[in-house]
This record gives C-alpha cells, sequence and structure tokens, in this order.
C-alpha cells in the first residue's frame, strides 16, 4: 500500500446520499473508498488517497491534505479492506449483490475465496475483534447467513453449497412471559468447519459445532453436534451414513429402534 500515498478524510458536505461503498482503481489496485460516518459539516465522511480523484455520481472530487485536524485519521491507522473487512486476502471475490454486512470489521477473509451473492455475514459483537474467520481457498455459494457472537472459522478449501445457515447462537427462549426477541441470544458457543469439508445446499450448522475435515454434510442436514473427520451426515437431526476407516468407505446402516 506504500505507492498509494497519505490517506485523508474527505468530507462531501450536502452532496446527495451515497451508495454504501465506492471503489476506486488505483494503478490497477482496488481500495475501496467507503462511507465512515459523518463529518463536522453534516456530510459523509470517506477515506481516500491524497491527490486521488474519486468519481462521485459524476462528479470528480479530489482528496487534499488540508482536511480540518478533528478529521484525520490517526498516524497509525491503516486502510480497511474491501467492505470494510478486517482482511480480504489476494483474489478473493465477494460476489454482488450483497444483502448485508454486520460489522464487517470482526470478519477475516483469506486469499483466493469465493463468497457468492446475496450474502449476510454478521459478526454481531464488535468488541471482541474478528469473530469470523474464513480461510484460504474456502468457496461459499449463494444466500449464505453466517451469523457469528463468538466464533465462526471456515476451513481452508471448504465448501459450503448455496442457501447455507452457519451459526454459533440462537435465540433464548426460556421466559414464557416475554417476547422471544426480546430474551437475548446465546452466548459462549463456537462453530469451527474443518478443512476441505463439503455443506451440501440447504444445510443448517447450529450451536457449538465441529465439523471435521473433509467431513460432507448433505443436502438440507440440520447439525447441533460434533461431526467427525471423513464422514457423511444426513437428515433432521444429522446421523452418520457413511464413514471413512482409513483404507475405505463403509456404509452405516440406520439405527432403527428395537
Amino acid at each position: 500500500m506504500g505507492d498509494v500515498g497519505e490517506l485523508v478524510h474527505l468530507v462531501l458536505g450536502d452532496l446527495e446520499p451515497l451508495p454504501g461503498a465506492l471503489v476506486g482503481a488505483l494503478g490497477g489496485l482496488e481500495l475501496l473508498v467507503g462511507v465512515l460516518g459523518v463529518g463536522r459539516h453534516g456530510g459523509p465522511l470517506l477515506v481516500v488517497p491524497v491527490g486521488r480523484t474519486v468519481p462521485i455520481r459524476g462528479a470528480h472530487l479530489k482528496a487534499v491534505q488540508d482536511a480540518p485536524v478533528d478529521d484525520q485519521p490517526p498516524p497509525s491507522a491503516s486502510p480497511p479492506g474491501p467492505h470494510g473487512f478486517a482482511a480480504f486476502g489476494p483474489h478473493s471475490v465477494l460476489h454482488e449483490p450483497v444483502v448485508s454486512l454486520v460489522n464487517p470489521g470482526g470478519v477475516h477473509v483469506g486469499s483466493w475465496v469465493n463468497i457468492g451473492s446475496y450474502a449476510v455475514i454478521e459478526a454481531l459483537v464488535p468488541e471482541r475483534g474478528i469473530t469470523v474467520h474464513i480461510e484460504d481457498g474456502a468457496y461459499l455459494g449463494h444466500f449464505l447467513r453466517l451469523s457469528a457472537a463468538t466464533s465462526v472459522r471456515i476451513g481452508r478449501e471448504a465448501l459450503v453449497s448455496d442457501r447455507v445457515y452457519i451459526s454459533d447462537t440462537g435465540h433464548h427462549y426460556e421466559d414464557p412471559t416475554q417476547p422471544i426477541k426480546r430474551q437475548g441470544l446465546r452466548d459462549g458457543r463456537r462453530v469451527s468447519i474443518g478443512d476441505g469439508a463439503w455443506l451440501g445446499v440447504g444445510a443448517v450448522v447450529v450451536g457449538d459445532v465441529t465439523i471435521g475435515e473433509n467431513a460432507v454434510v448433505a443436502a438440507n442436514t440440520v447439525v447441533r453436534g460434533d461431526v467427525e473427520a471423513r464422514t457423511v451426515v444426513a437428515g433432521d437431526p444429522a446421523r452418520v451414513v457413511r464413514r471413512y476407516d482409513g483404507e475405505r468407505w463403509w456404509t452405516v446402516p440406520p439405527a432403527f429402534p428395537g
């Protein structure tokens, strides 16, 4: 980033409301120019490199160094990743449109990651720093919903199909006198999707769950407990239907009540 130049805040005054993010090409490098807040004069506040020209709805505004002192970032500040992610590795892609990014500063995306369109990604507790880790080479399909209160990790080269829901939290419901939406979210649980695992279309993974390396979760399966490495689970609730013993795959017959 050394060739991009010093960053300054640019206060845009009374311009029309802006889209959530504007991207400019800077010498082949795509840098997010995101709306970070409201400036001293009431307009949207952007961060842009000094001397660069930014297209805003047909106009072009140039960043200069005489921005108000109280709008300057601290000397140690570094520009956010695309869409405000804590990190967004090289060759990674987040496809548009995006439905919702909640606290993207709590999301770390590795390199060669594909995130499909219509994604909802939520790092729900900003005070905890990075709570969503999407490791190198992971593929996440369209219509993903991922919510983390404590920690959700998607492993290296994991394959997450379309319409998958992953969450380490859920609503409390135990007080019958209160609406469930007022009872808060469960805390202290973690989800880890192992390296090379595959979650089929429509799978649901919720709670305190570890899915092992190269495990398979069949389409529309609901997982609320751990899945061993190199096993296949299916159904609601999930049960093991195939297992690898180190030499070959075995089909596990269903257990019928006696």
